[in-house]
């Protein structure tokens, strides 16, 4: 089986790539001292800023690192608010406007365009595989979603679903494993949140685990919980899993699920007590999670319904095989009542054998684009560095601005 189908219909629809011509960087003006800079300014990076304003780069920023003292914690993303269920509401709770503005931003910002213009290829046939046929959506109205959710869905700012969350959203409902192929920013992300979140509402309170009613829970009086999350979603990189993260926050707003999120270089103390909280989507990716799979009192899969692999082809190298046989079949699970869902840019040989060993005979096949493609609104730019790539790199990297401490 190849793994680029031709797509030519499909290059022509879409815009086409920005690359930007750049001086070499041999014929770099000299950097010199400037003035005295602001405080947090490095001189250096003051006058590699100057420099390189006349090439069109991003001018550098200060950073004020003085804020996070000595003694001071530190936050880390898995600490970002979500909507905490208190158990003392019905079936769909009340809007939060605070917390709706911190998750979803203004209501003027929620009509930016968010990645390709895909009304320019809407009419592209999808390509199916599989010993069923899934029939696609036309709109998020017409694919039997909770209300909730399509509030959600407008608060994102998703006027209609992207090719692949027109083929995903369907299958996922009606419960087959699932492999999707589409190039990086094609809406991945929710097109499994959205049907996995949307099948799981009505059904939380009967399936999802114990938790402290957040309503009243005190830190230190109050017991916590063994995480039992009903999703699991693995990602190769922290990066990665923090922004799968911060969507499923937006998508679990007003509904009884729980999301957290725990990867590796984040504080442990801290992840184990969020996941003592209760946990019903897991975010994570393969070594804390096979971690967290270590200590029973920490995390259990015996309620998970839903495994997602994202990025898989990245996933499923030589150095990750390991972790991710232990997170498919050595765990607590049920398999009889796990759906999987693997979502790649590619198809090559080794997830062709994972959907063999693992996902049920009848499980859908999808593909948008052409295997392996970039986002078309990636900006290139190619700069000739010729022998002096070391001080190139650092001026580039002068003119970002700092990673906040959180991120490091």
């Amino acid at each position: 089986m190849s793994d680029a189908w031709g797509t030519s219909e499909m290059t022509e629809a879409l815009p086409s790539l920005m690359v930007k011509k750049m001086t070499p960087t041999h014929r770099l003006p000299a950097l010199r001292r400037a003035n005295p800079p602001p405080r947090g300014m490095d001189p250096k990076m003051i006058a590699a800023s100057e420099a390189l304003k006349k090439m069109d780069w991003t001018p550098a920023k200060a950073y004020d690192y003085s804020t996070l003292g000595p003694g001071q914690e530190e936050n880390w993303d898995g600490a970002a608010r979500i909507y905490e269920w208190d158990g003392e509401i019905g079936e769909v709770a009340p809007e939060h406007p605070e917390l709706e503005l911190e998750l979803f931003g203004t209501p003027e910002s929620r009509g930016e365009v968010r990645g390709i213009d895909f009304t320019k290829i809407a009419e592209i046939e999808v390509t199916q595989e599989g010993p069923v046929e899934v029939e696609l959506i036309k709109s998020f109205k017409d694919a039997g979603l909770h209300p909730v959710m399509l509030r959600n869905i407008e608060l994102a700012g998703y006027d209609a679903p992207t090719p692949i969350q027109k083929c995903t959203i369907p299958a996922i409902h009606r419960g087959y494993d699932t492999i999707a192929i589409a190039q990086t920013g094609s809406g991945k992300t929710a097109a499994y949140l959205i049907p996995i979140l949307d099948k799981l509402m009505g059904k939380a309170k009967k399936l999802a685990g114990p938790r402290p009613n957040q309503g009243k829970f005190q830190e230190g009086v109050d017991p916590y919980v063994r995480a039992e999350p009903l999703v699991v979603i693995v990602a190769p990189a922290r990066e990665l899993a923090v922004q799968i993260f911060n969507e499923a926050r937006k998508f679990c707003y007003r509904t009884m699920l729980r999301p957290c999120v725990c990867y590796g270089g984040g504080p442990i103390r801290d992840q184990i007590r969020l996941l003592g909280k209760g946990c019903d989507i897991l975010v994570a990716t393969p070594g804390r999670l096979v971690d967290f799979l270590g200590r029973p009192d920490v995390l259990s899969l015996k309620r998970l319904r839903y495994l997602v692999i994202d990025e898989a082809d990245e996933m499923l190298q030589e150095d990750w095989q390991t972790d991710l046989d232990r997170i498919m079949v050595g765990s607590d699970q049920d398999e009889g009542q796990v759906t999987y869902l693997l979502f790649s840019v590619t198809f090559p040989k080794h997830i062709r054998n994972l959907a063999q060993n693992h996902l049920r005979a009848d499980h859908v096949r999808f593909r948008i684009g052409r295997a392996g493609s970039t986002h078309s609104n990636i900006k290139q730019t190619i700069v000739r560095v010729e022998h002096d790539k070391r001080q190139s790199l650092l001026s580039l990297l002068s003119t970002v601005p700092p990673a906040a401490p959180s991120s490091l």
